[in-house]
This record gives C-alpha cells, sequence and structure tokens, in this order.
C-alpha cells in the first residue's frame, strides 16, 4: 500500500468556493508518472478531449464540447490565457513542474474571467515549509531521436522553501506514413522549460512568494502527405508573480502584482529570414480579502486591474486597461448543506462587459452520496 500526502490546493478559491463543482485533483505521484506532457497527463486522467497536431505541435482542450478558448488555464491563481489567441497550447506547459493539478468543471468566468464557460485547469507550485531536501532527475530517449530530460530540485526549512525545475525536450520527429515509403519531413521541435518558485515566512503570520516560469521553444510544424510542411513557429513565454499573504485567524489578505510576456515569431519557410511577429505584456495588481463573517458565513472579495500591451505585423500597437470587482459569499447551513453565491463585474477601456454571477450548493445525502448543482452566467 503506498500512502499519499494530502494535497493542499494553493488557490483556496477552489478549496473554498467550489462546494457545488466537480473538481478533481491529479496528485504530485500520478504527475511522476506521465511522460513529460500536460496533453498526455489529462487526456489519460480526466474527460478533457484534446486537439493535437502531431507529438511537439500545438494542442488544444475542448472541455465539456466548448473551445479551446474557453478553457481557462491558472497558474498560481492567475489567468495565464494568451492574449493573441486566447487560449493555452498544452504542449508548452511540463507538469513535472507542478505539485498538484486540479482540474474545476463548469463555468468559471465569475472566479477566473472571461472565457472560462467549460472549466478551468489549475496549475499548482505549493511551497513546504519544513526541513526537505529533495532531488529528482530523469533522462528519457526514445525513437526518432527523442530526447527528454528533467530535473527538479526542492528545499524547505521553517522560514524558507523554495523549488526548481529544469526541462529539455527535443525530437527530429520524422516518422514515416503508414503503407508508403515517405516520412514526416518538418516535424522536429525543440524546447526549454525554467521553473522557479521562492517563500520566505516574514513573521509568524506573513509569508512573501515570488514565481517565475520561461518557456523558449523552436518547432517545425508539420505538413501531411498532399501538403508537405516547410514552416516554422518560434515561440517565447514569461511569467513572473510576486504574492504578499496575511493570515489572521478570521481574515486573510493577499497582494500579487504579476508580469506576463509572449511572444512569437512565424516562418512561412523555415529557410528564409522572412517572418510574421506578435507581443503581448500584461501587468496585474490584485487585493483580495477572505474574511470569516462568522461560524456560517464567509465573504471573498478582490480587485483586479489588468495593463495589456501589443506589438505586431498584423495589429500594429495596441493598449487596454481592464479592471474588476468581485465578490464570493459562501454559506454554510448545517454540516450536510453548503451553497456559494458570486458576482462580478469588469470594466474595459476598449469594450463594455456584462455583470456576470454563478451559484453552486451541495447537499450531503449520507457519508458515500452527494448531490451537487451549479448555474453560472459567463462570457
Amino acid at each position: 500500500i503506498l500512502k499519499l500526502d494530502e494535497v493542499v490546493v494553493s488557490d483556496s478559491r477552489v478549496k473554498q468556493y467550489a462546494e457545488g463543482y466537480k473538481v478533481a485533483v491529479i496528485q504530485d505521484s500520478m504527475i511522476q508518472r506521465t511522460n513529460g506532457s500536460l496533453t498526455s497527463l489529462l487526456a489519460f486522467n480526466s474527460n478533457i478531449y484534446f486537439k493535437e497536431n502531431g507529438f511537439g505541435m500545438v494542442s488544444s482542450p475542448a472541455f465539456r464540447g466548448t473551445n479551446a478558448s474557453h478553457t481557462a488555464v491558472i497558474w498560481n491563481g492567475i489567468n495565464i490565457n494568451s492574449q493573441l489567441n486566447g487560449q493555452v497550447d498544452f504542449n508548452t506547459i511540463n507538469p513535472f513542474n507542478y505539485n498538484s493539478i486540479s482540474i474545476r468543471s463548469g463555468g468559471g468566468s465569475v472566479q477566473y474571467g472571461s472565457g472560462a464557460i467549460g472549466g478551468s485547469i489549475h496549475l499548482n507550485s505549493d511551497l513546504l515549509f519544513k526541513e526537505h531536501f529533495d532531488n529528482q532527475v530523469s533522462i528519457g530517449y526514445g525513437s526518432y531521436k527523442t530526447k527528454k530530460i528533467n530535473f527538479n530540485q526542492s528545499y524547505g526549512s521553517r522560514l524558507m522553501s523554495y523549488s526548481l525545475g529544469v526541462n529539455y525536450n527535443a525530437s527530429d520527429n520524422n516518422y514515416k506514413y503508414l503503407n508508403t515509403g515517405e516520412e514526416n519531413k518538418n516535424g522536429e521541435f525543440n524546447n526549454l522549460n525554467l521553473n522557479w518558485n521562492i517563500g520566505y515566512v516574514l513573521s509568524e503570520n506573513q509569508i512573501l512568494k515570488l514565481y517565475h516560469q520561461t518557456f523558449i521553444s523552436d518547432r517545425n510544424l508539420s505538413g501531411n502527405l498532399v501538403v508537405l510542411g516547410r514552416s516554422k513557429y518560434k515561440d517565447n513565454q514569461y511569467r513572473t508573480q510576486l504574492e504578499w499573504g496575511s493570515y489572521g485567524p478570521k481574515a486573510i489578505s493577499k497582494i500579487k502584482l504579476a508580469y506576463l510576456q509572449e511572444e512569437y515569431k512565424y516562418f512561412e519557410n523555415k529557410d528564409a529570414a522572412i517572418y510574421s511577429f506578435g507581443k503581448v505584456s500584461n501587468f496585474l495588481a490584485r487585493y483580495s480579502l477572505d474574511y470569516k463573517l462568522s461560524k456560517f458565513f464567509r465573504l471573498n472579495s478582490f480587485l483586479e486591474y489588468n495593463n495589456y500591451k501589443g506589438a505586431g505585423d498584423s495589429f500594429g500597437s495596441p493598449e487596454r486597461d481592464d479592471f474588476s470587482a468581485t465578490a464570493l459569499l459562501k454559506h454554510i447551513i448545517s454540516s450536510t448543506i453548503a451553497y456559494n453565491l458570486s458576482v462580478r463585474q469588469d470594466f474595459s477601456s476598449d469594450f463594455s462587459s456584462p455583470l456576470v454571477f454563478s451559484f453552486d450548493g451541495s447537499y450531503s445525502l449520507t457519508d458515500n452520496y452527494q448531490v451537487k448543482i451549479n448555474a453560472s452566467k459567463n462570457f
């Protein structure tokens, strides 16, 4: 019997305000058994369908019948969906860098922003403040000169904790087409993923955390027997988040500052120096307050500001400012019945947004059976 440690979900909204939603948590032990692809991990351990253009190529989810831009990906509490196409390429995320991955089904535009209609996927980097020093190395080699190298390290003490992950994947990807003498001549790729997190205990009730992720990729886009591939796509992504948290007996206050940047270069002909490009940077500031009003009521409210700046061949140099206000109320009626009410209003410098709201609740019939219900307005 393998006894697993309890996984603490780092995003408190998933843990505290999701009574009526189905939330599945993939443990770190399951993550370590995957081949290093978030697409493979979720395809075999969830009900999400992926549209993938081949090994190492673009991978996009279809969650509960919606398209890829209707699935929100939450990185340590903030939405990281691309501002260029509204979605996340799941082959750009290495699951080895996370302690747990949570899958929340149901409309979530109130808590996680526009587009979280089908559901949300939460990538959690949990920092453990106790004495430990762990190292893990995994190396893989396969057909078509496929190479995978993963190194993860974590250290902790009573006052400080950090984790480091370095991942490299590459492949010639020149597989043969069945029943033909042809092979894929434009499928090679390589990518490097760096994940670094550190936390420090400032006092008995204050913690400062810093998260960073860098992804660098260079991949040729495969064609088929009819249209041979000759294009190439380079993309870099950088994410940095600073979080200060104050934890009291009744109130939890958090301030998040984050800077996200994504950029790409697309070569129609990989042998030519002509390319199109696009770039978007996002500065985010958020203040949240989670307050225990009484034994039966709990209130979570947060204010968030986003500034987006873009530059590209096809869309010039746009800039947008967004502001949102959100309130979540939890009511525990008894040991068997609880529900949540949520409301959110977004304000944008470019367009108007509707007021969105949600309701979810649960009723425990017995120790083994529970009824859940949720309804929401999303956009």
